[in-house]
């Protein structure tokens, strides 16, 4: 396709979405930047979204919109609008939020200033469900993590956003970039991090800016994406994803697949600790996994099953010490659908129970008994480095997500004994206090997966 020039795609997947569509698209017609595009598809809302959206384009020709036949999800979703593009710039864009009329064209004055750069954000406020400002703002505005209004070599970026794995480029509303590197879109195989893979793709084709000012209202409730896809764990597995998707990558960084779990497994961990602080999750909420139920009809079992078996080895091993990389939620043949979900439901409240347990205890397994008087320190996590000679065309090169391919890399068939696997009990006291807490659970999983 033959990109226009000068024309911004603002892309919109819309799904129920009636309580603040209106503001959201009012806020992308008012821009100052006028040559724009607004690409809204409806994912099967069920609400008034679709009469909303329908009065809007009936005003206004820059609005094209399609409704999907079933429920795709949102990432799909969004790719469906980027299959429609025909700017020279995409602009993504959530429907709960909100754009300052001169956002779009300080991103593309930003693009244009730096030819190099494939990828821009802006800051962005915070904003409650009745549209009020929330003090502090966000921990996540790259403007705190970047340096602003220079040119970020992408080597730079990728070591800041995978040691640990954090998304410090921002939500799809303060991003913008070159419909060049659009490539394939989102990984809708993944969850909470699927924004932040794709947008790391995109760094890996150029270079990146940051802007300080902030340009966006995003939305903070406890039904957006974010807190969603972080409440029902689910990015557990997307850590495992990640770390094979860019293994070459991280080995081109000067790390390994263990030193990119070693950081980014305790830094989910303190994520989900503080949502079970302040209440955002609980054992209840998990437990009841309507969001599973849905998610099970948009994924196929073996993909369920793939995820989970590499979160679970993972979560598992950072617990008690050892080798459990044969456990495995392998489905037979003849295994139903509706069981893996259960299997799935089980795995995620016990992994709430494990992320809880661990967040109290210690990381770091000493090779010998302490003595009781004497409190073993903990070293401080490895400090990321970087090669300046990789450059962000090179890293692209290492970039692999053929693992995800079907039929490969699944632990087929594999037998275990639950504490063989685990090795010897930890002679931490602590860590002996976490091992007996995880017993029911584990031979409770052991029976359900029936090895």
């Amino acid at each position: 396709m033959r990109f226009k020039k000068g024309l911004v795609s603002v892309c919109l997947p819309v799904l129920n979405g009636e309580r603040y569509l209106d503001g959201a698209i009012e806020s992308v017609l008012s821009q100052t930047y006028d040559n724009i595009e607004l690409i809204i598809f409806d994912d099967f809302s069920t609400d008034h979204s679709l009469e909303i959206i329908e009065s809007y384009a009936a005003k206004d020709s820059r609005i094209s919109y399609w409704r999907n036949g079933r429920r795709m999800g949102l990432y799909e979703t969004f790719n469906q609008c980027l299959g429609q593009a025909q700017g020279e710039y995409i602009k993504p864009f959530s429907q709960d939020d909100l754009l300052r009329s001169p956002a779009i064209a300080k991103l593309v004055s930003n693009l244009i200033i730096e030819p190099s750069a494939s990828l821009v954000t802006v800051g962005h406020d915070l904003i409650d469900v009745r549209s009020n400002v929330l003090k502090g703002g966000s921990r996540d505005n790259p403007n705190k993590m970047f340096p602003t209004r220079t040119l970020i070599p992408s080597s730079n970026v990728l070591h800041k956003c995978l040691f640990p794995l954090a998304n410090h480029l921002g939500e799809p509303s303060t991003i913008m970039f070159r419909s060049q590197y659009m490539g394939t879109g989102f990984d809708s195989r993944l969850n909470h991090f699927a924004d932040l893979d794709y947008w790391l793709r995109i760094i890996m084709q150029g270079d990146y800016v940051a802007m300080p000012e902030s340009y966006v209202f995003v939305r903070h409730h406890l039904g957006s994406t974010a807190i969603s896809s972080t409440r029902n764990l689910m990015g557990a597995c997307d850590l495992i994803k990640i770390a094979r998707k860019f293994s070459r990558v991280i080995e081109a960084c000067g790390k390994t697949y263990e030193e990119f779990l070693d950081v980014s497994i305790p830094a989910y961990i303190a994520q989900i600790q503080e949502m079970v602080d302040d209440g955002t999750i609980s054992a209840d909420r998990l437990s009841r996994a309507q969001d599973l139920h849905i998610r099970n009809a948009l994924n196929t079992t073996n993909e369920t099953a793939a995820s989970t078996t590499a979160a679970f080895s993972a979560i598992a091993s950072a617990l008690v010490g050892g080798d459990v990389s044969t456990l495995a939620f392998t489905p037979e043949p003849t295994e139903t659908a509706t069981n893996m979900l259960q299997d799935l439901i089980d795995f995620r409240e016990f992994s709430f129970h494990s992320i809880r347990l661990l967040a109290k205890t210690s990381l770091v397994y000493p090779q010998a008994a302490e003595p009781e008087s004497q409190a073993a320190v903990e070293p401080p996590l490895p400090v990321p480095t970087h090669d300046a000679n990789y450059s962000g065309a090179e890293l692209d090169l290492y970039y692999d997500d053929s693992f995800l391919e079907e039929g490969d890399g699944d632990n087929d068939n594999d037998d275990f004994d639950i504490w063989q696997e685990y090795g010897p009990a930890p002679k931490s006291g602590r860590l002996k206090r976490i091992n007996n807490a995880l017993s029911k659970p584990l031979r409770a999983l052991k029976q359900t997966i029936g090895a």
